[in-house]
């Protein structure tokens, strides 16, 4: 993905927090939290934004859960179209995770907290090298647009 620097978003998080203040410049906006949420996720949708010209906004949802999983909803228009769950990134790097969940370890048995939070599944990395396809390849369609596309 042309648009994506994790090193970039997090040198950015990390002067944000030396700088001791709790919320980002807004320019006419909201300040926004200081969490890692707010400035690592967005660098990666915008860059998924920069290469879909047809997905117009995206919102995040999260952390939630054992892996600190966030949302990612991408709109056209008032419909939504596409999801993406990352993981608890790497503060240092920027890096986030997405988790593979065509691959089931089965590391944790069934009904056990590590199996209902998703973590028989490997988390892959993200490459920032990768084609946009390939990261939206770890991603769901959510059903009502399923249902349209037919």
């Amino acid at each position: 993905m042309k648009n994506y620097d994790p090193r970039r978003a997090a040198r950015n998080y990390k002067r944000a927090m030396k700088r001791g203040s709790w919320s980002r410049p807004g320019r006419g906006r909201p300040s926004t939290p200081k969490h890692w949420k707010n400035w690592l996720v967005p660098e990666l949708a915008k860059a998924v934004l920069a290469e879909k010209p047809e997905w117009d906004r995206f919102e995040t949802s999260g952390p939630c859960g054992i892996c600190s999983r966030m949302i990612i909803t991408f709109h056209k228009g008032d419909e939504e179209v596409f999801w993406l769950m990352v993981n608890d990134p790497d503060l240092e790097t920027g890096e986030l995770h997405v988790t593979d969940y065509g691959v089931d370890t089965g590391e944790y048995a069934k009904g056990t907290i590590g199996e209902v939070n998703g973590m028989n599944h490997p988390r892959i990395l993200i490459d920032p090298a990768w084609p946009v396809e390939k990261l939206l390849s770890y991603g769901h369609v959510p059903e009502k647009a399923e249902r349209a596309a037919v």
